[in-house]
């Protein structure tokens, strides 16, 4: 378990492929005629199979442990947030990733910066670093993963403070759609984090955590 340094509580995240959220790629290119048997085969992997002794998770299985995690831990991660600095590393060849992630996170009603741009000696708060990655996932499709990280303490030994991914979405989606995935990812993010310190789009702004003063 761990705390955040500025003692809001925090979740460590052990990053698997039960994180995997699927988005619906392509979904027209499938064929109707899908015979009944191979339905039936489908229909059984998604209830589980029995492996050596042990149910393997079925996909509705693995979208209900992601939900859990994301109200258990992701979520909750977000509260007290004051600041936030944003990179997109490997995004080629989607160069206008950068500027998908920087609209979409103007709403939040935090400082937002790049990264690349945060001086030495810098006096914001930067809390979390946001990070959104897009890999090759072979052929047309690449995984578009965004993360944020957080400086924490473990409960176990408070005097040990780790870097830790307290946040964490993941799709397979189409090369044509990937900055529009990008764009509802970042938006559930900044919904996450408005829903994380009770805050709505109205009044976000007006209510946001405010600054510690020093003295």
């Amino acid at each position: 378990m761990l705390t955040r340094k500025f003692g809001t509580v925090a979740a460590s995240l052990a990053v698997s492929t039960l994180l995997f959220s699927f988005l619906p790629v392509m979904a027209d290119d499938v064929e109707d005629s899908v015979s009944d048997d191979a339905t039936t085969e489908r229909t059984e992997a998604r209830s589980g199979a029995e492996v050596a002794g042990e149910k393997i998770p079925s996909l509705d299985d693995m979208r209900d442990h992601r939900q859990k995690l994301r109200k258990d831990l992701m979520i909750p991660s977000l509260q007290g947030l004051r600041g936030i600095s944003y990179g997109i590393p490997g995004t080629h060849p989607f160069p206008d990733v950068e500027k998908v992630v920087e609209t979409r996170l103007k709403q939040l009603p935090i400082p937002v910066s790049k990264i690349k741009e945060l001086q030495s000696g810098e006096t914001k708060p930067v809390d979390g670093i946001l990070q959104v990655k897009i890999l090759g996932g072979g052929g047309d499709m690449n995984v578009v993963e965004l993360t944020v990280t957080q400086w924490a303490k473990l409960m176990r030994d408070p005097s040990v403070t780790v870097r830790s991914i307290t946040y964490h979405d993941q799709a397979v989606t189409h090369r044509k759609v990937v900055r529009d995935t990008v764009g509802k990812m970042v938006n559930q993010f900044v919904l996450d984090y408005l829903q994380a310190n009770h805050l709505d789009g109205d009044n976000a702004k007006a209510k946001a955590p405010a600054k510690k003063k020093k003295g």
